[in-house]
């Protein structure tokens, strides 16, 4: 699986390879070739070649995820390409964190989890959010219409701004309203061997959604 890395529309930021594997002993790189899939909404320009290693300026004017491709030519005339994944954030959806596109750009990016969200799951999704029980108050409670940003900010997090964990945990309960995942489970049972749990079994993903969660709730209990 290729390298994911996040952008936002309109960051310029430099990205390169290193291509000292591919080079046998007096190689160099001939000619390197750059490319976007979709060919829209990211632009690429300012390629720089200094052997081992190319590189190219990306600039996104759309959200999406887009694969860059460099496609490079040696000395010798033998050809090799790496590529990477750019996940890019655009605007935002009424109602919600997120839209579908900045969903499954950060889904795939952060997590290696490919998807098709809805606009309504990710209105679902944002609304469980802002029902939870949250420390502070709404950080602009004139001109917001979620409950995100807060009053009280977790270290690390931008006064302000929406938490990345906060963005993550909506596009993950997007993910499972998608694909139907399971909420935890108290019991189960195979014919006539039942078994129950103390603490209801829960999945890796419903974990990480708890752990994203906990600082930002006014109580927390986690299993």
């Amino acid at each position: 699986m290729p390298e994911g890395r996040r952008q936002r529309i309109g960051e310029k930021v430099r990205y390169g390879f290193d291509w000292t594997d591919y080079l046998a002993e007096g190689e160099t790189i001939a000619s390197s070739d750059w490319s976007a899939d979709p060919g829209t909404g990211l632009t690429l320009s300012a390629e720089d070649t200094s052997d081992p290693n190319t590189s190219v300026l990306a600039e996104p004017t759309s959200a999406g995820v887009y694969r860059v491709t460099n496609f490079v030519t040696f000395s010798d005339t033998s050809t090799g390409y790496q590529d990477l994944l750019i996940a890019v954030d655009g605007a935002t959806l009424e109602g919600s964190y997120l839209t579908p596109n900045q969903a499954e750009a950060r889904l795939w990016a952060d997590h290696g989890i490919e998807a098709e969200l809805t606009a309504g799951e990710l209105r679902i999704a944002s609304r469980e959010l802002d029902s939870k029980p949250l420390t502070g108050t709404a950080y602009d409670p004139v001109s917001q219409s979620l409950e995100f940003p807060r009053s009280i900010t977790v270290p690390g997090d931008e006064v302000g701004v929406v938490p990345e964990a906060i963005l993550d945990w909506v596009a993950l309960r997007a993910y499972q309203l998608a694909t139907e995942d399971e909420p935890a489970v108290s019991s189960e049972s195979a014919g006539r061997v039942s078994v129950s749990y103390f603490r209801p079994k829960v999945s890796q993903l419903e974990r990480k959604m708890r752990r994203l969660l906990a600082p930002y709730l006014a109580e927390v209990h986690i299993a």
